[in-house]
């Protein structure tokens, strides 16, 4: 059973997913800040890059969106020959500097990049993606049984025809009828003839379309035949329903505690999205993220089992396995992930490994690629991202992103080497260094070079940093610490 929650407060929504109990989602939209995947913009073409096949376009954000030809949203790209058909797609076939061109938003701009266009829109309704710049039809991989697939497709190509835009059938549809999903086809329609009548009409660059609000969302992408939603909001129990939540199952809860207070989901999510997650069994695994990558440690902790040492290390290999699934979701991991599972001997045992990081990933709304196990016994996979994860920010300013201070000692005899190469050319003038009181201390500690003079000032909110200034003839130390003479 799926249970939604959403909560609103001083501009921020967050959502909080539970799968049989078990927070597998988390996500926060500030407003100001809202995301931009999905959002519809009259964009214009900067300047091209035939090198990378691609191009920027100024979208009217911060930095300009980056467009790839033959770029297309993540639902196509289970069809391997209609994305190698577009990948072939020359960019100055498309567009020159100074071109007007509608784009999507697919992915959230990051780190120094900004976001990440397609010019092949897509309009997600309930149970159809309508595409309207291709005549494709697509079926949900999770649909699984071929009879219902092939029905489903003859439907799909039947509204094709009638209006000339293609489709992918969500998951859903395996379960409607076929006017519910005409119905849904149709009024995706109207809202693009609708979106085209208005982008004839705007000068680039704008926003054409919004991708939706927290509420539109959970309703479209989150619920299922048996998902109910919870909040504590009015104003966002009627963005529900009128989003299309089905009101049987939508749920407004008003008390003397905040919904999510009293379900924890704090408390939950500060457990679940820490470095170190223990399983169930006495087990654990350790999250680390990189530039290029996320690495997964999996370790047996305290578990060590009653049987041999290969049924241990397979039933604590399939726990983590589950557990990464959820991290995937929970954290929004995207790109390259390698997991260190324990080292498993035999060929069978690695097959049920597999197969149950499979299973378990099943549920991930992103696509998610297992490579395989390389020659070191690391599994790789690749997730697809769209969102900035909850583990996105600032670099730390002691460490810098690296998760380590250098020691005080050696930041303080850097500071001395550079006064002794400043005292060489001017061996009568005075130093005053400000660092963090370690820093300061060590430097104490240490002492200064023979004839320098330095004074030590602290100054806690420079972190890692230090500086050093001249004084002048004239400036007195007060009551900063003096550095005695080595």
């Amino acid at each position: 059973m799926r249970e939604i929650l959403l909560d609103t407060l001083c501009g921020e929504t967050r959502t909080a997913v539970y799968e049989d109990g078990v927070l597998c989602e988390y996500t926060q939209e500030i407003c100001g800040r809202e995301s931009l995947v999905g959002n519809l913009y009259v964009g214009r073409v900067c300047n091209l890059l035939p090198g990378m096949n691609a191009a920027f376009v100024d979208i009217g954000q911060e930095k300009n969106a980056f467009l790839q030809a033959g770029d297309v949203a993540r639902e196509l790209q289970g069809d391997r020959a209609l994305t190698e058909r577009l990948g072939k797609s020359g960019i100055r076939e498309m567009a020159r500097p100074g071109n007007e061109i509608l784009v999507q938003v697919v992915k959230e701009p990051g780190g120094t990049k900004g976001p990440r266009v397609t010019a092949s829109p897509t309009l997600p309704g309930k149970y159809a993606v309508l595409l309207p710049t291709l005549r494709y039809i697509g079926v949900s991989r999770k649909i699984t049984e071929e009879e219902v697939r092939a029905q489903l497709r003859e439907a799909a190509e039947g509204l094709m025809a009638e209006k000339g835009m293609g489709m992918i059938l969500r998951t859903a549809a395996g379960e409607a009828s076929f006017e519910e999903i005409r119905e849904d086809y149709l009024l995706l329609a109207e809202k693009w003839a609708e979106i085209a009548r208005k982008a004839a009409c705007l000068k680039a660059p704008a926003l054409l379309r919004a991708g939706g609000n927290p509420a539109e969302r959970a309703v479209r992408d989150l619920m299922d035949e048996t998902a109910v939603i919870f909040t504590d909001d009015p104003g966002i129990y009627q963005a529900l329903l009128q989003a299309g939540a089905p009101r049987e199952r939508t749920q407004l809860r008003q008390g003397e505690i905040p919904l999510f207070d009293a379900r924890g989901v704090d408390g939950d999510y500060e457990k679940a999205a820490a470095r170190r997650v223990w399983l169930k069994s006495g087990g654990n695994i350790i999250v680390d993220r990189t530039e290029a990558m996320t690495v997964i440690d999996v370790n047996t902790g305290k578990y060590v089992g009653k049987r041999q040492p290969e049924e241990t290390n397979l039933r604590t290999n399939c726990e983590a396995a589950v557990e990464i699934a959820r991290q995937l979701r929970l954290r929004d991991v995207g790109g390259m992930v390698i997991v260190d599972f324990i080292d498993l001997e035999k060929e069978i045992s690695r097959e049920k490994l597999e197969a149950c990081l499979k299973e378990a990933l099943a549920r991930d709304r992103q696509p998610v690629t297992i490579v395989g196990m390389t020659g070191l016994g690391l599994m790789e996979m690749t997730r697809k991202r769209t969102r900035r994860g909850m583990d996105a920010g600032h670099a730390c300013p002691l460490c810098g992103g690296t998760g380590f201070v250098e020691d005080a000692g050696i930041t303080a005899r850097k500071i001395l080497r550079q006064i002794r190469r400043r005292q060489m050319a001017n061996p009568d003038q005075a130093y005053l260094v400000r660092a963090a009181a370690p820093v300061t201390g060590a430097l104490v500690g240490i002492g200064a070079p023979k004839g320098a003079k330095i004074h030590a000032e602290i100054a806690s909110e420079m972190g890692s940093a230090w500086e050093i200034e001249t004084l002048g003839l004239s400036e007195t130390p007060g009551d900063w610490k003096w550095v005695r003479e080595y």
